[in-house]
Formats: structure tokens, sequence, C-alpha cells
């Protein structure tokens, strides 16, 4: 019996490390700084932090009373530009492969134009 129960017990912590959350996995990997060489962009340096900010990239738009944060979601990533009173929210599509990150059609958001919008590949820097 004792056998059983120390066998249990292997396997319930075994499944308890691999059923690792594949959104905190994500936002793992997401922190830090990526450089993108991408000729659409405003800013060539992105930065996740831990506490879910967004730093950099989005010069155009910043103000003392603006910020931006960011959430992920299985394949998809929401920015939300936090603008005195007012909240602004656009989601894309996002692959993270190693120190490659690519967000689908973020070459211009928060745009209000329909002009096609193109991928954007960053490299992780820190």
């Amino acid at each position: 019996m004792k056998n059983i129960n120390i066998v249990l017990i292997a396997i319930f912590a075994a499944l308890s490390f691999t059923a690792c959350d594949k959104e905190n996995y994500s936002q793992n990997n997401i922190v830090g700084k990526w450089y993108t060489s991408d000729y659409n962009s405003a800013n060539d340096t992105i930065h996740f932090t831990a506490d879910m900010y967004v730093r950099g990239y989005f010069p155009q738009y910043l103000s003392l009373d603006n910020f931006f944060t960011y959430s992920l979601s299985d394949n998809s990533i929401t920015f939300t530009a936090h603008h005195s009173n007012e909240e602004i929210s656009e989601t894309f599509e996002y692959i993270l492969n190693g120190n490659k990150l690519t967000i689908k059609g973020f070459s211009n958001p928060f745009s209000d134009t329909d002009e096609a919008k193109f991928n954007v590949i960053f490299t992780k820097k820190e």
C-alpha cells in the first residue's frame, strides 16, 4: 500500500509541474526589451515589464497622464492605452519563439485608418 501511495504522489507531483499555465509561461518569456528593424514602427524598442506595463514604442502617444499596459491570452496580446479618463484597447495575434516575437498586424497600432497592417518581428535584447 505504501508503494501505491508513493507512486500516486509522484504522479501527482509530475502532473502539477507539467500543467504549467501557458499564459504565465508566455508572460515570463515576453518580459524584457525587444528590438525591431521594421521601418513601419514609430520606435525600434518595446519593453514589456513584469508588472504588465509597456515602455517605449508608443512615444507619439505619451504625455504625463498617458501610459500603456498589456495582457496575454492564449496567442493574443492586448495593448491598452490609458489616456486621462479613457482607455483604448487593441488586440493582436502573436507568436513567441525563443528570442523572436512576431506581432501580427502591429505596424500601425491604435490607428483610425484602414491602411494595410504588417507583421512586426522583434528580437529580444534583454
